[in-house]
C-alpha cells in the first residue's frame, strides 16, 4: 500500500465487493469456516462484516506513509469502520424508489456512527433519466459522500447527457453543493468531535415532537437546513412537514410556520428550508475545491422570535494531520436581535492555520434590523457587512 502512495501518487482506495463475496447459494463462505481474528478462532457467521472492517483498516494504515489523510471508501464493514472509510451503500437502482432508500438508510448509517455515507446518485444499474438524475443530484449534493456513478451496461449518466434543461438543474445543484462546502465541512468537524451525524431524521434534532418520528423522507443537514426532496416522476410539488417555529425558504425567502405545508418546486427548485434564526456559511462558487477565495460569507436570517444566535466555523488545511497540532482556525460569530436592533460580533478562538480568505461577507437574508453594531461599532443599516479579519 506505501508503494501505491509514496511511488504511483495513489491518494485513495476504493473497496469494492469486500464483504466477502462467494458466487453460490449463499453469496458468502460456508458459516462454518474458521478465521483467526484478533487472536480468536471465529466462525464466518461471526466475522463475515469484520472481513470488510479489517481491509479498511489495513489501507487506512497502510496510507499513513505520508502526512496526509487517506481517502478510503468501503461497501462492507463493522462498528467503528468510520474512523477508517467512508461508505457507499453499494449498488442501487436508477429508480424512484431507490431515490427516496436513500435517505433512511444514510439516517441510519448516521445515527449507527457512519457519518461519512453516500450513494451512487442516479442509480449504479438500470437507465436513469434527466428528471430523475437531476432530482437525485438535488438531493445528493447535501449527503456526506457525494457522487454520480453507474455501470458499464446502463445509460450513461453525466449531467449533459439528458439535455440543456437538465443539465443547467443539475449544474446548479452541485454549484449549491460548493457554495455550502464551509458548511459542510463544519459539519464533519461536528461529527468528527461529538459522533453526531450531518445528515439527521427530524426527530433525533426535535425529539420533544412526536409528530416527527415517523418521517423518513425528509432529514436535517446539520441543525438548520431542512431538505424534502422530490420523489415522483413529473412531480412539481410534495407536503413537507416542519417542525415548530419558524422557517424560511433558502431560494425565496418565503416564510413558514411549523406544520404541512404543500411545496411548489419546479424542476430547477427544490424544497430547502432553514431554522429561523441561523447562522449559515456560505462560500464563493468555484469549479473546485482548491480555487483560493477572497471572501467567506455568512448568511443571517433573522426572526423576532429568536434573541439571539451563536456559529462557530472551523478551517484548516483539508489534507494533513496538522490540524492534531494545533494547526486549524475558528471563528465565533454572535448576534443578538431584538426591537429591531442587531448586534453581532466576531471572535477568533483559534489561529493555528491561516485560510485562504482575507474577510467575511454578512448578508442579512432576513428580518428588519433598524439599527445595526458590528463588534461594537455602528453600521449602515444595509443587508451586507463586510468584517475585515486581522
Amino acid at each position: 500500500m506505501r508503494d501505491f502512495a509514496d511511488r504511483a501518487g495513489v491518494r485513495g482506495i476504493w473497496h469494492d465487493m469486500n464483504e466477502p463475496a462467494v458466487f453460490n447459494d449463499t453469496n458468502t463462505m460456508d458459516e462454518d469456516v474458521l478465521h483467526r481474528g484478533d487472536g480468536k478462532t471465529l466462525t464466518h457467521l461471526e466475522y463475515h462484516n469484520m472481513y470488510g472492517f479489517h481491509s479498511a483498516q489495513a489501507s487506512y494504515q497502510g496510507m499513513l506513509s505520508r502526512n496526509e489523510r487517506p481517502f478510503i471508501l468501503t461497501r462492507a464493514g463493522f462498528a467503528g469502520v468510520q474512523r477508517y472509510a467512508a461508505v457507499w451503500t453499494g449498488d442501487n437502482r436508477s429508480m424512484w424508489e431507490h431515490l427516496y432508500l436513500t435517505m433512511p438508510m444514510l439516517m441510519n448509517l448516521g445515527l449507527s456512527g457512519i457519518s461519512f455515507a453516500g450513494v451512487d446518485c442516479g442509480g449504479f444499474t438500470g437507465d436513469s433519466n434527466g428528471e430523475l438524475m437531476t432530482r437525485w443530484t438535488q438531493m445528493g449534493a447535501f449527503t456526506p459522500f457525494f457522487r454520480n456513478h453507474c455501470n458499464l451496461d446502463g445509460r450513461y449518466q453525466e449531467a449533459w447527457r439528458f439535455g440543456e434543461v437538465y443539465e443547467q438543474a443539475i449544474r446548479e445543484a452541485i454549484e449549491l453543493r460548493y457554495r455550502f462546502m464551509p458548511y459542510i465541512y463544519d459539519c464533519f468537524y461536528q461529527a468528527n468531535q461529538s459522533g453526531v451525524p450531518m445528515i439527521r431524521p427530524l426527530v433525533m434534532e426535535f425529539p420533544e415532537q412526536d409528530e416527527l418520528e415517523s418521517i423518513s423522507d425528509q432529514f436535517m443537514v446539520g441543525d438548520s437546513l431542512l431538505l424534502a426532496p422530490m420523489l415522483r416522476p413529473e412531480q412539481d410539488h410534495r407536503v413537507v412537514t416542519l417542525p415548530q417555529g419558524l422557517w424560511i425558504d433558502y431560494f425565496t425567502g418565503e416564510q413558514y410556520q411549523g406544520g404541512v405545508h404543500l411545496y411548489r418546486a419546479p424542476l430547477e427548485r427544490f424544497p430547502l428550508l432553514v431554522r429561523a434564526g441561523a447562522i449559515l456559511p456560505q462560500a464563493e462558487l468555484c469549479q473546485y475545491l482548491g480555487e483560493k477565495p477572497e471572501t467567506l460569507g455568512f448568511k443571517l436570517f433573522l426572526d423576532e422570535s429568536v434573541k439571539g444566535q451563536g456559529y462557530c466555523h472551523y478551517a484548516d488545511d483539508g489534507l494533513s494531520f496538522d490540524h492534531q497540532d494545533g494547526g486549524y482556525w475558528k471563528l465565533q460569530l454572535e448576534y443578538t436581535y431584538e426591537g429591531g436592533d442587531l448586534m453581532i460580533s466576531s471572535q477568533i478562538l483559534h489561529q493555528g492555520y491561516t485560510p485562504d480568505f482575507s474577510s467575511v461577507e454578512i448578508e442579512i437574508c432576513s428580518g428588519q434590523p433598524t439599527h445595526i453594531y458590528l463588534n461594537g461599532q455602528q453600521q449602515e443599516v444595509n443587508d451586507k457587512l463586510i468584517l475585515t479579519l486581522s
